[in-house]
């Protein structure tokens, strides 16, 4: 009987089982949690259930303007006390139009874009080029270390959301999020 390379006759299927467990890791439910928030809003809305030809042909790559994989664009970094998020949201008019709570552990950001006010015929407009976005929009972000939400501030200028939040050394499992209010300049 040949045992092939590795000597024994069950080598190969032994094999195929420690791939399967790989693949398990791999393709676990995080993955495909991650991969469902890259669909673009809309291409899950049919009978169909998924539009692959807007999917592959880079409507989900933003080449449209209209779905963005990550929106808005945040950026976080720390120093020696603070967590700092800058959080990219442009045509902002007021606190109202975006809603920021804090977790020990993460940040979410929820609001609606409208269209430029400037010109109220938007829908009949004949457009060239529609890159901006519009619509509603929810991303939640883990933070690279434990933070105490309730003493957040935020400060919205210039279309940059500005978040200051102290880091928290303590163990404490509260996972409560607190809703941070936002000054506009």
């Amino acid at each position: 009987m040949n045992q092939g390379p590795k000597g024994g006759p069950f080598d190969a299927l032994r094999n195929l089982g420690n791939m399967n467990e790989h693949m398990r890791k791999l393709f676990s439910a995080d993955y495909f949690q991650n991969l469902m928030n890259q669909v673009p809003p809309g291409a899950l809305d049919g009978p169909d259930q998924m539009d692959l030809g807007k999917i592959l042909n880079g409507q989900m790559w933003g080449s449209t303007g209209k779905t963005q994989l990550d929106y808005p664009r945040i950026d976080i970094y720390q120093s020696r006390h603070e967590v700092i998020v800058v959080i990219e949201v442009p045509g902002l008019e007021s606190p109202s139009d975006v809603n920021l709570n804090i977790k020990p552990e993460s940040l979410s950001i929820s609001g609606d874009m409208l269209p430029s006010s400037t010109n109220n015929k938007l829908d009949d407009a004949d457009w060239h080029i529609h890159e901006r976005f519009s619509g509603s929009f929810h991303r939640t972000v883990s933070l690279p270390v434990r933070v105490r939400p309730n003493q957040a501030r935020a400060q919205y200028r210039n279309g940059l959301l500005d978040v200051h939040i102290p880091k928290d050394g303590r163990q404490a499992r509260r996972k409560q999020g607190s809703p941070v209010p936002i000054s506009f300049l």
